[in-house]
């Protein structure tokens, strides 16, 4: 491998990590960049006008699967697989953002696992904060990576057949009519 890697961390730990993000950024791009075009039907048009594009994870996902589902809402096989796909996104997201935004350990010289710890503002108090800590192993992170690069490939999956959405009756109008 090349590049310069602390001695103290396991460097499966590092690969690991680097597979993860990737999976999840071209995951995290499909979803940004289905929400214009299903933004822009007329059936999602009420829904568009209500609701900000989002500029966060958690609410880009929402707002993917709520945009979607309304699409779809006449196909419950599509729903039922959009309901699987948008729980596994928020659960591999936990586990993406424990890993990017903890802090890594100092001289930590146990291989095979990993303990990371974060701090995040408390509530009330201004000096309030509250410890947490990740802790996995090199099996559980290459479990996480697997389950991401297969989401991101049901994610490209539903992505690339949405084009079937733009071939339907986009108004209730037009249903009725059809």
């Amino acid at each position: 491998m090349i590049g310069i890697y602390p001695a103290t961390i396991d460097v499966e730990f590092i690969h690991l990590t680097g597979t993860i993000v990737t999976w999840w950024a071209r995951t995290e791009g499909i979803i940004i960049k289905d929400l214009r075009p299903l933004r822009s039907l007329p059936i999602n048009a009420k829904i568009a006008s209500q609701e900000k594009f989002p500029a966060h994870t958690k609410r880009a996902i929402k707002h993917w699967g709520k945009l979607l589902r309304n699409a779809y809402s006449d196909s419950p096989d599509e729903l039922e697989k959009l309901a699987k796909i948008q729980q596994t996104l928020f659960e591999l997201l936990e586990h993406r953002n424990s890993i990017v935004h903890s802090f890594w350990p100092y001289g930590q010289t146990t291989t095979g696992e990993i303990i990371l710890s974060s701090v995040r503002p408390g509530k009330g108090d201004e000096e309030a904060v509250i410890y947490t800590s990740y802790e996995t192993t090199i099996d559980e992170m290459n479990e996480i990576n697997n389950k991401m690069a297969h989401i991101y490939h049901h994610v490209m999956a539903f992505s690339f057949n949405s084009h079937k959405l733009y071939r339907q009756p986009q108004t209730k109008a037009d249903k009725d009519a059809g």
